[in-house]
């Protein structure tokens, strides 16, 4: 009997070969269907889902000719999911093919209504699916023509898949225009770049959403100056969609591709066709689809707070007073979306949390979301500094390059909040990882009260207040239950037993709670004790001392490493001790002795002491990337695209500038050598050690570059001025040059260091001239 992954796999088999038999049908131009495509993702009100086939008249129009599901087990299911993708598609009729026949489905406002049944036959002969297949054409082609759905009738989630296949469209035009503008330095804009181009993609369809919304776009506008109405246009929206519908990640964004200009023009043509606008209620409704298409994400507990700082998802209550983000189209959707429903209270704020200060931030309770582990560049080092000036004015605070954005959001933020303010706010765990001595533990002492922390993957929610810290212990939510801390113990045991009440299962952590002691501060050294000494070799310490000792990210300016306190581990009594060291002892002389961690185990009544892995205690930062490596073949194709565009070749095709010039041959061995200059007079060395003299630096260039191209004779003018023209040429046509492989090739990898490598070394392969020449 197949396995339902089976199962799946000859579905699969199986719409793949519908598919072939349509297209061949599709081809003798006998039906409206232009395209078939299988398992394309379909948004609908019960969420996305995949359809094994559908029959497209028209894909950018969203004008759909029909549907086939192929039922697995339960038809119900199959029916009622059915129902939805038609309604998404704007149908009335859908199809499923089952076992031995083919039924095609009406919707009705409160059933369903078999309109048509066919049956298979002779199920075990191909050709019959070939029959079938073709009376369902001419079937389905009838409903289309005889009853089709109405634009009034057709639901939000119709409007949403006609929103999507518009970025769709749009989205490969607009990353090519966004990687082409990219600078060649490493800017930290240019880091992710492919998301901007998507944030752009998607406030441009938020623009004429509104601008139909509101009914203020032009009647008659062409492509080509669809930017352009849409800038003119936008001034005249209400003041809380302006400046949300024209951010922007980059300061400089490119002009709209004309490609991705077309697919929207299309877009308002159809919307108008539809009379969408005129439906105010279905209008909502699809950019709540949109809202969940886009941000499907849970929102984070807290998200009830009146201000929220990088929420998952845009914000639909009213009570909500602030918000900031850097994602421009979560900002613009949830602008439009208020001022729909003619709430306009709530105050937008783009960019980071470091750019707050206690002015702008309102009272009341703060959710923040802080987890941007994106490095600070050397630029934005200063500008950073800054601002905690402003935040933490007794404190200075070193930042370094390349630690990331969440760490100094957070440190910013618990500076601007206000006296009694209650934070509730997500940070990755290695906030909590670092040394005592760091800014993180010692703020956190000196100004705020802990009240709860929740694990959350690889987040935790802490909930805490600014104020002094009270005598209440800290919860810290455990999945095996609520475990307390005493934040009135001394600041090194506080921050350990934190740590491991995080990390521990529930049966070790009752060890550390029932039978081990925290001793008091003391140094590493101790440790080489002979009491200690053996335990200090168990799994059991290792184990805890990997999860308290700070981890990768240094925030403290003393050593961390140093900082022995870091490793106050709890301890058995000293019975324990002594057992431990007699036994570990013993193994030296007797091998079958049982083991120090046998032995730890049995003493303190726990098995899965023998078990632990060391590797079990994960890191709390993410693993660094590996650097990809270039593409070979892409740097060939490269190279064969400048060669089609035309690579300059020096001297001889600007040799025609000039008129009845003197010339001189010249002999060259490649490479050459620079022996000397003095006053405007060169020498110059060939491989084969022949010495080649003149007067002039642009001789001097010339020669060298002729020898770079691996020429051995070349035929120059005499007049310095003449070569000078040539020269002034040929650096104009390289600039032209670089300038196409560059579009070229940033155009088609995001990655810009990986852009920037595979332009110079395409470069290299065609012998020309350091790119420094001419760029200078």
């Amino acid at each position: 009997m197949p396995t339902p992954k089976q199962n799946n796999q000859l579905l699969n088999k199986f719409a793949q070969q519908l598919a072939t038999w349509s297209t061949e049908i599709i081809e003798k131009g006998r039906t409206p269907f232009r395209r078939v495509e299988t398992y394309p993702e379909v948004t609908t009100s019960i969420g996305p889902v995949r359809i094994p086939l559908v029959l497209w008249i028209n894909r950018q129009s969203m004008m759909t000719g029909g549907i086939i599901l192929l039922p697995r087990e339960n038809l119900e299911e199959t029916l009622e999911q059915g129902r939805h993708c038609a309604l998404a598609l704007g149908l009335k009729y859908f199809v499923t093919w089952e076992k031995n026949r083919v039924r095609t489905w009406k919707i009705c406002p409160q059933d369903l209504f078999e309109y048509q049944v066919l049956t298979l036959n002779n199920p075990e002969h191909p050709e019959t699916f070939r029959f079938i297949l073709e009376d369902l054409f001419e079937s389905l082609k009838l409903t289309i023509v005889m009853d089709p759905i109405a634009p009034a009738d057709l639901c939000a989630s119709y409007f949403v898949n006609l929103y999507r296949a518009t970025l769709q469209k749009a989205l490969p035009s607009t990353i090519e225009t966004y990687r082409s503008q990219r600078e060649d330095d490493d800017s930290t804009q240019a880091d992710n770049i492919d998301l901007c181009a998507q944030e752009a993609n998607r406030l441009t369809l938020l623009q004429i959403i509104s601008l139909l919304r509101f009914d203020l776009m032009p009647t008659s506008i062409l492509p080509e100056k669809l930017e352009q109405a849409l800038t003119l246009s936008l001034s005249q929206l209400p003041k809380i969609l302006q400046h949300n519908l024209t951010l922007n990640k980059l300061t400089a964004p490119p002009d709209l591709a004309l490609e991705a200009a077309v697919a929207y023009h299309h877009l308002i043509l159809r919307l108008r066709q539809l009379s969408w606008a005129k439906n105010p209620e279905r209008v909502s409704a699809s950019l709540m689809g949109l809202s969940r298409n886009w941000f499907p994400q849970q929102p984070s507990p807290g998200s009830d707070c009146s201000i929220d700082l990088h929420p998952l998802t845009p914000s639909l209550e009213e009570e909500r007073e602030f918000i900031l983000s850097d994602s421009p189209s979560l900002l613009a959707l949830s602008a439009l979306l208020q001022c729909s429903s003619g709430r306009t209270r709530t105050e937008f704020v783009f960019g980071h949390a470091l750019i707050l200060n206690q002015h702008m931030l309102p009272h009341g309770t703060v959710s923040a979301r802080l987890v941007n582990n994106r490095p600070i560049s050397a630029q934005e080092r200063s500008e950073f500094s800054t601002q905690l000036r402003q935040s933490w004015p007794h404190r200075r605070f070193k930042i370094r390059t390349g630690q990331p954005l969440w760490l100094w959001e957070f440190i910013h933020l618990l500076g601007v909040s206000h006296p009694g303010q209650q934070l509730r706010i997500e940070i990755p765990q290695a906030a909590l990882h670092t040394a005592l001595t760091g800014p993180v533990w010692t703020l956190l002492s000196e100004f705020f009260r802990l009240e709860t922390i929740t694990p959350k993957e690889t987040v935790l929610l802490v909930s805490l207040s600014r104020q002094d810290q009270a005598d209440s212990p800290v919860a810290v939510c455990h999945p095996e239950g609520i475990r307390e801390v005493d934040p009135t113990t001394e600041q090194l045991r506080f921050r350990n037993q934190l740590l491991l009440a995080l990390a521990l299962p529930e049966d070790i952590y009752r060890v550390i709670e029932d039978q081990l002691v925290w001793p008091p501060p003391r140094s590493w050294d101790d440790f080489a004790q002979k009491e200690l000494a053996a335990y200090a070799k168990t799994r059991f310490f290792q184990f805890m001392q990997r999860i308290v000792a700070p981890g990768e990210l240094s925030v403290s300016e003393a050593h961390e490493k140093a900082d022995s306190d870091a490793f106050l581990i709890p301890v058995p009594e000293a019975r324990i001790l002594k057992q431990l060291a007699r036994v570990e002892k013993s193994i030296e002389k007797r091998p079958e002795t049982p083991s120090v961690d046998q032995l730890l185990a049995e003493m303190l009544h726990c098995p899965h002491l023998t078990t632990l892995e060391l590797d079990e205690v994960t890191t709390t930062g993410p693993k660094t990337p590996k650097k990809s490596t270039i593409d070979k073949r892409f740097r060939d194709y490269l190279v064969q695209q400048a060669r089609a565009y035309g690579v300059p070749n020096f001297p001889d095709q600007y040799l025609y500038f000039l008129d009845q010039p003197e010339m001189c041959d010249y002999h060259l061995d490649p490479p050459l050598t620079l022996k000397s200059r003095f006053l405007g007079q060169f020498s110059l060395e060939n491989d084969d050690g022949r010495v080649i003299e003149g007067y002039g630096e642009e001789l001097e260039q010339a020669l060298i570059f002729c020898a770079q191209a691996g020429k051995h004779k070349v035929t120059l003018p005499t007049d310095r001025e003449q070569i000078n023209l040539l020269l002034q040429y040929y650096h104009k046509d390289l600039n032209l040059l670089y300038e196409h492989m560059k579009n070229l090739c940033f155009g088609e990898i995001a990655n810009p260091k990986e852009a920037h490598k595979t332009l110079n070394m395409a470069w290299k392969k065609l012998l020309l001239p350091e790119i420094e020449w001419f760029k200078n």
